[in-house]
């Protein structure tokens, strides 16, 4: 099933670009002076995906390369980039430069995607690439190379941080029951790691439009009520009939020592001296008046 709904998704790319590009000549690139934060990130992780599949395939590894195409085809254009994009394109309609970006990618994406799964690269390379780039098959194309000029390994990791406090934002929004059209006043990241606080600093337009807020920044620690849930049937199923006794240990423990593990980088803890405690066994609750509060990697 999921296989099928990826697939899916990757013939809805070539039918988004049907519909928004409907010029006679192919959509370029411009000098990166003009590409924005966004645009330059997708060229980087298009970049990236590229060297991931040539290693992929020269370790004979092509599960490897498949997963990397499907993240970059789904993950990173379906479900991200077109969402930061879509203002723009339905601004500014086929002259937009993220149309060109998306061109570029997509084709890049579907040549990388032809040994694997060839039919439907076909299908959307003749549906509408075929037109402009002119090769009677998507197969006839050279292998794509990664573009090294345009790697940008900080730009990626501080989206992939803008990205999580955006995952966070949502499950604020969700236990306060505020839905998603609604904007927020303002989302507050609290962190002591400098990647963290260097990525709400220069993305945090992302991070507004992400999380339809009026406000990104980083800023201190609230005043907070801690408290934890334990899992009970993750600790049931590590410690069998010691499981009593490992519950007990748990209620016992103080919700800031909890709180002070999870902050932390161990990623076991042993309660009552003999239980060892994981990540997924406690769920650490915080409440603030005024906020909703949830946790992302490096911060909340």
């Amino acid at each position: 099933k999921e296989a099928h709904r990826s697939l899916g998704t990757i013939y809805n790319l070539g039918v988004f670009l049907s519909r928004f590009h409907g010029s006679p000549h192919k959509p370029i690139i411009p000098d990166d002076a003009s590409l924005s934060t966004e645009d330059m990130w997708l060229l980087s992780r298009l970049s990236a995906t590229c060297e991931a599949c040539e290693n992929a395939f020269e370790a004979h590894r092509p599960h490897a390369a498949a997963k990397a195409i499907r993240e970059f085809l789904i993950e990173d254009i379906s479900r991200f980039y077109m969402k930061t994009a879509k203002a723009r394109i339905d601004g500014q309609g086929e002259a937009c430069i993220a149309m060109a970006v998306l061109y570029h990618a997509i084709f890049e994406g579907l040549r990388l995607l032809t040994p694997i799964a060839p039919f439907i690269s076909e299908s959307v390379y003749q549906s509408f690439y075929r037109k402009y780039e002119g090769k009677a098959s998507i197969s006839l194309f050279a292998w794509p190379t990664s573009d090294k000029r345009r790697r940008d390994f900080l730009l990626e990791k501080r989206f992939e941080i803008a990205r999580q406090i955006a995952t966070a934002a949502a499950s604020c929004r969700q236990k306060a029951g505020i839905p998603l059209r609604w904007p927020v006043e303002e989302v507050r990241v609290v962190s002591e790691s400098t990647e963290v606080l260097s990525a709400v600093e220069h993305l945090s337009g992302l991070v507004e439009s992400l999380s339809n807020a009026r406000a990104a920044r980083s800023a201190k620690q609230p005043r907070t009520e801690v408290s934890f849930a334990i899992n009970k049937a993750k600790v049931g199923a590590a410690f069998k009939r010691d499981s009593p006794s490992a519950l007990s240990a748990l209620e016992k423990m103080p919700p800031a020592q909890i709180a002070a593990w999870i902050s932390g980088e161990e990623k076991e803890f042993l309660a009552d001296g003999k239980f060892a405690i994981a990540r997924d066994m406690v769920e650490l609750q915080e409440k603030a008046e005024g906020f909703s509060i949830s946790r992302f990697e490096g911060g909340k």
